[in-house]
């Protein structure tokens, strides 16, 4: 089971927003460069801290600043790693191929063209999707 204690900086109907600091997290994390740190050293930023939106347990059950710690079973850590990182694969391997299949006059340039935006996909997606798979997190309060 992981486990990660962080502070809820703000509170809206049904949801929380919990900031975790990166230097309890893992190496790539604590040096700034994983979880998503590419982009942000890009822009000349490197994130100290994580927000993450999750469920509130109840009414009245969280109060902003409170201290609370995440659980993440096994399973769950599967299933968003899975998704975070095939999801972007299958759109790279999709576009390239479809677009070969459309484009034969260059099929290698086709399949490059296909894969970048098969890859941009597959990241939109993911970003689409990051509220639904704030319910794979679990509070334990």
């Amino acid at each position: 089971m992981f486990l990660k204690t962080g502070r809820i900086t703000s509170t809206s109907g049904n949801l929380v927003q919990v900031e975790f600091d990166r230097t309890m997290g893992c190496g790539p994390c604590q040096r700034g460069q994983g979880c998503g740190s590419l982009f942000a050293s890009i822009a000349g930023k490197t994130p100290r801290s994580t927000l993450v939106d999750m469920p509130r347990p109840g009414p009245g059950a969280s109060r902003i600043g409170d201290l609370v710690t995440v659980s993440l079973t096994g399973r769950q850590l599967v299933k968003m790693a899975s998704l975070a990182y095939l999801l972007p694969l299958f759109g790279m391997i999709g576009g390239a191929s479809a677009a070969s299949m459309l484009f034969t006059g260059s099929p290698d340039l086709a399949a490059a063209a296909g894969m970048m935006l098969g890859l941009g996909s597959g990241f939109l997606t993911l970003f689409l999707l990051r509220r639904r798979c704030s319910g794979l997190i679990a509070p334990a309060w």
